[in-house]
């Protein structure tokens, strides 16, 4: 039967060994008799064949009274085969109708007989432990002890209802029960063998014994995947309930290397996808994508929306401003806006642009660097740092090139940088930016303790602030002469250092503002425009701006409308503009105004009705809010409904692309530790980790055992 199966049906030898092992157990049952498992059975079928096998390769090398010796002792074997008795009674006479009885009370007799599964005989503790556990459901075990290897005997008297025969096992614990320790494993970077190793010192230490929690590798593995994809899934749950709102698309793209195959030198294009709204900040995805290019970057960022059913209700799109994602042709905005049918909000990313303000006056008044780093001058600070007297300072105050310009100045800043302070920054170089520039105007930001110094910040290009905080910290120990350097290059620091102090602190701190964007742009520009102080800092800032002013474009300059700070006088001839005609036809996909150069000069008088026409109302349309307020005095607009409803969506959009690098972060990191090689299941952990930090960050209940304690351990 065996071999008929296999080259008839063309079956497993696992397969033959069960149909065999079922027809020998019926056998058995027909008969009256108890019989082993039938993976058991299955078990010595496959064994015995795999010694006929052997022996039959060796038919033509052994001789002939050695193959012969060998094939009479298998011959012998053959009725053991089919001796599967596990030394049981007869069955009861009279059976339940459940067809499944004889196949339940088989397998309750075969776990009471350990020797005929080959673990040898039951110990007296494991019979009184059964034995224990039997009187509990009612079932009465007859056992009886013997010295030899023979079969231990048990009677099963089962009365009428069969199913009290089983003992349910005891549910054994699980230290990663909860999405908690699965959670933070993941956080912490933890590889499988990692989280075995802490987990079972966690089930060691609670003076528990390890076998008595589920804690193998496997275990661990399984746990923490399955409560990605449960979290995952929650998450997007409760993200359907945004439905409706409106929402502002991010993304930005990074090279990493591959989850799996390749070399890890071969990088990957990346492009993490996120979206913000009200009471809204989801990690959508971070796939793969074939490269860079904007038509993939379009591809990618319109596939993540759909994926989340989201797609219609993107109002906005926020990120970086190079031609790749900007061009008002061919960028990946004007594709994304032709994808979805309808104009959306270019909300162009502040930080970025106003980077680009001291990158140009660093580059052409201080030094200028091909590599990722600043440049040497401030390597060599960093380099020099620790053997500085930090105590050998001057303040700007105190430099005769720099008096005359701070006078009148420097209380203003100073009020400004003390109020920036009081605040929570997420960056740290921010708040050293604001401690160096009260500093340098002579005052301690750290009272009633000493001027303290942090050391020098990482010197490559990718940190925002590394140039400004580097030039000022350069400008005070150059006036004492701890730090040397030429005296041009000073001068030009100097230079540097004045535009920032008065000009630029304010735009940076307030650039996450969206409603206060288009004053905050036309005042910086107002600012480069005349300042006569230094013409060479002001035509390098101004070259860099003038390509930038997204904010007074045609529409986006709508958002001051929504700006408390302007006054209502100023609002009501906003308004008049609106029914003035656009004087040239623009495209529709083109998303900034670009003054003409001799333009520039006359913008000492502009405000901002000068950039508002009938295309403006374009704004209320893309965000959806009613306009009903526009035919009231501004001054009663606070307390309009649809105004209230329209300041709300303001208020929610994102001007800074800060999450989209956050999400670059996060897919770096997770890429580094390697926890899965499924994108798949990347995808989940993304999504998981993303808003782990998102409760966290806003949480105010402290990690404790007494907070978790409870829910470490499953009973």
């Amino acid at each position: 039967m065996f071999h008929s199966q296999i080259v008839k049906k063309n079956k497993t030898y696992n397969q033959c060994a069960r149909l065999v092992g079922l027809a020998v157990q019926r056998r058995w049952f027909e008969a009256e008799k108890s019989t082993i498992l039938l993976k058991n059975i299955v078990k010595k079928i496959l064994n015995f064949h795999k010694v006929y096998t052997l022996l039959q390769k060796s038919k033509g090398v052994q001789s002939g009274g050695a193959y012969q010796k060998r094939l009479a002792t298998l011959k012998r074997e053959v009725g053991n085969l089919f001796d599967v008795s596990n030394g049981q009674q007869q069955l009861p006479a009279t059976l339940p109708s459940n067809p499944d009885y004889k196949r339940d009370v088989v397998g309750q007799a075969a776990r009471a007989d350990a020797s005929v599964t080959g673990t040898g005989l039951i110990t007296a503790r494991r019979k009184r432990s059964r034995a224990t556990e039997a009187s509990s459901t009612g079932i009465k075990l007859e056992g009886t002890d013997s010295s030899t290897d023979s079969d231990t005997d048990f009677v099963l008297d089962c009365n009428d209802n069969y199913a009290s025969c089983f003992v349910k096992k005891e549910e054994l614990a699980t230290p990663i029960s909860t999405s908690q320790v699965c959670g933070y494993l993941d956080k912490g970077g933890c590889s499988t063998r990692s989280a075995f190793r802490t987990v079972a010192s966690v089930v060691a230490a609670s003076k528990r014994p390890v076998k008595s929690a589920r804690c193998s590798r496997s275990t661990i593995w399984r746990r923490r995947v399955q409560e990605r994809i449960a979290k995952a899934r929650k998450v997007r749950e409760n993200f359907k309930l945004h439905k409706g709102k409106v929402l502002t698309a991010h993304w930005d793209g990074i090279k990493v290397a591959p989850l799996v195959g390749g070399s890890r030198r071969k990088l990957v294009e990346r492009l993490p996808v996120q979206v913000t709204g009200i009471g809204v900040n989801q990690f959508l995805s971070s796939r793969v994508i074939a490269s860079g290019s904007v038509e993939h970057t379009a591809a990618e960022v319109l596939r993540a929306l759909e994926d989340w059913g989201c797609a219609d209700d993107v109002v906005a799109l926020c990120s970086d401003t190079p031609t790749g994602n900007t061009g008002y042709k061919n960028g990946a905005a004007g594709l994304i806006e032709k994808g979805l049918g309808r104009e959306l909000l270019y909300m162009a990313c502040r930080h970025h642009v106003l980077e680009l303000i001291p990158k140009g006056l660093f580059d052409k008044l201080v030094e200028k660097s091909t590599s990722p780093d600043i440049g040497s001058l401030c390597k060599q600070l960093q380099e020099q740092w620790d053997g500085m007297n930090h105590a050998a300072f001057l303040p700007a105050t105190q430099d005769p090139d720099c008096q005359e310009f701070l006078a009148d100045r420097s209380a203003d800043i100073l009020a400004f940088v003390s109020e920036q302070l009081q605040k929570e920054h997420t960056r740290a170089d921010y708040r050293q930016l604001l401690e160096l520039s009260a500093i340098i105007l002579g005052e301690n930001p750290f009272k009633p303790k000493s001027i303290k110094f942090r050391p020098p910040i990482a010197v490559t290009s990718a940190r925002f602030m590394g140039r400004i905080i580097y030039c000022l910290t350069i400008h005070m120990f150059a006036l004492t002469g701890e730090f040397p350097i030429a005296k041009e290059k000073l001068d030009n620091i100097k230079k540097v250092n004045m535009f920032v102090l008065s000009s630029y602190l304010q735009p940076w701190y307030t650039a996450g503002r969206p409603a206060s964007a288009p004053a905050t742009d036309l005042r910086l520009l107002k600012n480069i425009v005349g300042y006569t102080q230094c013409p060479e800092v002001a035509e390098i800032a101004s070259s860099v701006f003038k390509n930038h002013l997204w904010y007074l474009h045609r529409v986006c300059v709508c958002l001051a409308f929504f700006d408390e700070d302007i006054p209502a006088k100023e609002k009501k001839t906003m308004v008049d503009r609106l029914q003035v005609s656009p004087p040239v036809k623009v495209s529709p996909w083109k998303r900034h105004w670009l003054p003409a150069k001799q333009h520039l000069s006359s913008l000492k008088d502009a405000s901002l009705s000068s950039f508002i026409n009938k295309d403006t109302m374009d704004f209320f349309k893309i965000l959806r809010i009613e306009t009903s307020f526009l035919q009231e005095d501004p001054s009663t607009w606070p307390d309009n409904e649809s105004y209230k409803q329209g300041m709300e969506k303001v208020q929610a959009l994102q001007c800074v692309n800060d999450v989209a690098e956050r999400g670059v972060a996060l897919v770096k990191r997770f890429t580094k530790d390697s926890l899965t090689k499924s994108d798949d299941h990347f995808q989940d952990l993304l999504v998981a980790q993303s808003e782990i930090l998102l409760e966290e960050k806003h949480s105010s209940a402290s990690l404790t055992l007494a907070h978790y304690g409870n829910k470490i351990f499953m009973t």
